[in-house]
């Protein structure tokens, strides 16, 4: 007769693993260790990200305050060939000194033009670096 029929019919469904502590052990620290790994590679990522916005912002101010010194000396490379233009029609300068004055402000535009297009450059590296980008 059958002291305990319940046990009988629980028995073979009940396992138990005694001895696998170790490889229990094994697989958790295995699982901390992957969530180390992912979180060592996201710090890296943050701090390469917050590197190229730092980057990105130092170039652009650096175009901004080199566009206001272009600006500035194009202005008075200007005024100074006005002032070349008025004096050649009173007869006081001769023919080169307008053309070198003339030069000199033309030089001026020129670079102004191309540090424009240096900061249009600076302002999409800064975007880019703020995680900003195109769609198709």
């Amino acid at each position: 007769m059958l002291s305990n029929p319940v046990g009988f019919l629980l028995g073979p469904l009940i396992s138990w693993s005694f001895s696998d502590h170790a490889r229990a052990r094994a697989r958790v620290q295995g699982a901390e260790a992957s969530t180390q790994e992912a979180l060592a590679l996201f710090d890296g990522t943050v701090l390469r990200s917050l590197e190229e916005t730092e980057t990105a912002l130092s170039a652009y101010a650096n175009m901004l305050r080199r566009r206001e010194a272009l600006q500035a000396a194009r202005n008075e490379a200007e005024v100074a060939a006005k002032i070349v233009r008025a004096q050649q029609r009173e007869g006081v300068v001769d023919s080169l000194a307008l053309l070198d004055a003339e030069r000199t402000f033309a030089e001026s535009e020129a670079d102004l033009a191309d540090v424009n297009g240096e900061v249009a450059d600076a302002q999409i590296n800064l975007f880019r670096a703020l995680g900003g980008g195109w769609s198709a």
